[in-house]
């Protein structure tokens, strides 16, 4: 689909319509348009041919889970953070600043790899006095 509009932009174009026309007609943007007529002019044909889309394929290497695995080790406080537990956004904050790109959905399948399960946290409140227990008794 996005081959053929390619091709219908430069037919128009050839035609003698305006680019603002064409882009209309398409459905698509007047720099678009442009773009296609700019890679027509250099590179005829293949260069309206769809190319292969770029993009980063986020993961984390061996040295990267081993450095998850230490975060997982020191407790969040260490590193500054407020939370009583590793959070999958605190993960991929600390992640992130020592250099790693990725996203958190890779962090979750890092920790998945790594033997970890997602619980909820348990609050459990303790009281102050610890012979609590012994004055309630009768």
């Amino acid at each position: 689909m996005r081959r053929w509009r390619r091709y219908q932009a430069i037919l128009l174009l050839a035609d003698g319509q305006a680019p603002p026309q064409v882009a209309q007609v398409l459905g698509c943007g007047v720099s678009t348009v442009y773009a296609w007529a700019a890679a027509w002019r250099t590179d005829g044909l293949a260069g309206v041919a769809e190319q292969e889309h770029g993009g980063g394929h986020w993961t984390l290497d061996a040295t990267g889970e081993e450095a998850l695995g230490g975060l997982l080790e020191m407790a969040p406080q260490v590193r500054g953070h407020q939370a009583t537990s590793w959070t999958v956004p605190l993960l991929h904050g600390e992640l992130t600043r020592l250099g790693y790109r990725l996203s958190q959905r890779t962090v979750r399948r890092a920790l998945h790899r790594l033997g970890y399960r997602w619980k909820r946290p348990r609050y459990v409140l303790g009281r102050p006095d610890p012979e609590y227990a012994q004055k309630k008794r009768p």
